[in-house]
C-alpha cells in the first residue's frame, strides 16, 4: 500500500495485492489480485462553538480479477471487474 499527501489538502492512496493458491496434486488453481487507487481532497468546516469538522472529498478506482482452473474437468473460468466511486466523508 502507499498514502501519499503530496501538496496540502490532497493525498493519494493505493493497495494491491495477489492471491494464489492450488493444491498439492495440480488439480484445481487459483490465480487472483486486487488493487485501488484513490484521490482525496482533506479540508475542514466550521461548527458550532468554533469547532472545525473534518471533511474529505474522495474519487476511487478499484479493479479485481480472478481466475480458476479445474484440472479435473478441464473448466477455466475467468472474471474481471472494476469500479469508479466517489463520495464525501464528514467527521463528527
Amino acid at each position: 500500500g502507499l498514502d501519499w499527501r503530496f501538496i496540502e489538502h490532497w493525498s493519494l492512496n493505493s493497495n494491491y495485492s495477489i492471491t494464489r493458491a492450488h493444491d498439492s496434486d495440480n488439480l484445481a488453481k487459483t490465480d487472483g489480485y486486487t488493487g485501488q487507487l484513490q484521490l482525496n481532497w482533506n479540508t475542514e468546516i466550521a461548527a458550532q462553538d468554533n469547532k472545525k469538522l473534518p471533511l474529505q472529498a474522495f474519487v476511487r478506482y478499484a479493479v479485481q480479477s480472478n481466475q480458476n482452473i479445474d484440472n479435473t474437468f478441464g473448466l477455466r473460468v475467468s472474471t474481471r471487474s472494476w469500479t469508479v466511486n466517489t463520495g464525501i466523508n464528514l467527521s463528527f
